[in-house]
């Protein structure tokens, strides 16, 4: 409704659980039933909480089997099973565009972050490998790498604006946390025709956190 009345659009919210691929066809299918047809996927599924609300993120030696499998599983598998199912619509009509979400967590170590780094870079080397393998069929490829941002999975830092001071001072040269839209912008760049030539690139969004 909000996407709607802002941008003057049509959306639908449709729940998946995209480790599932079955869930994953179902959802595809309803897509193409409503908007008849499906010409870009943006994978931004995945888990950073356990389902009562525990976080995902923290040292690896006290991280149990549920949570590694919902981070690689949801992040990653989720990234790969979405692929997949858009592709079987997109290569035999020459055309569409794939965007990833990753983070700067694969370029800059953090505490707490092994495995969710671990599937984030997964995402970057399917990423690039799916982009040599599909752009011949006309089918772009390509991946956003986040650095933090004023988010609700960020809401331990935002909450404290003492804490965001000081991290965005000492981490980041921008000196401010990124926006969600500013994200979505960069997506929306590389699903336009202006990314035509761009393929396997994965494009950082992170006020020079990555420098």
């Amino acid at each position: 409704a909000a996407c709607r009345a802002e941008g003057g659009g049509d959306a639908i919210a449709i729940r998946a659980d995209v480790r599932e691929s079955e869930a994953v066809d179902a959802m595809f299918e309803q897509a193409r039933a409503h908007f008849g047809r499906v010409d870009v996927l943006v994978n931004n599924a995945g888990a950073l909480t356990m389902p009562e609300g525990k976080s995902l993120r923290g040292p690896l030696g006290a991280t149990c089997d549920e949570a590694i499998r919902l981070l690689i599983d949801s992040h990653l598998i989720g990234t790969i099973t979405c692929s997949r199912a858009a592709l079987q619509e997109m290569e035999p009509r020459g055309e569409g565009a794939i965007i990833s979400i990753s983070s700067t967590a694969t370029t800059r170590a953090l505490p707490g972050h092994a495995v969710y780094a671990a599937a984030k870079a997964g995402v970057e080397g399917f990423t690039r490998a799916l982009a040599y393998e599909v752009a011949k069929k006309g089918v772009r490829v390509n991946a956003v790498r986040a650095g933090w941002l004023d988010s609700p999975s960020n809401a331990p830092l935002t909450s404290d604006a003492a804490a965001t001071k000081a991290f965005t001072k000492r981490f980041i040269p921008a000196n401010r946390l990124g926006a969600m839209g500013e994200v979505a912008a960069s997506c929306l760049f590389l699903a336009s025709e202006a990314a035509a030539y761009m393929a396997g690139e994965v494009l950082t969004i992170d006020g020079g956190m990555s420098l």
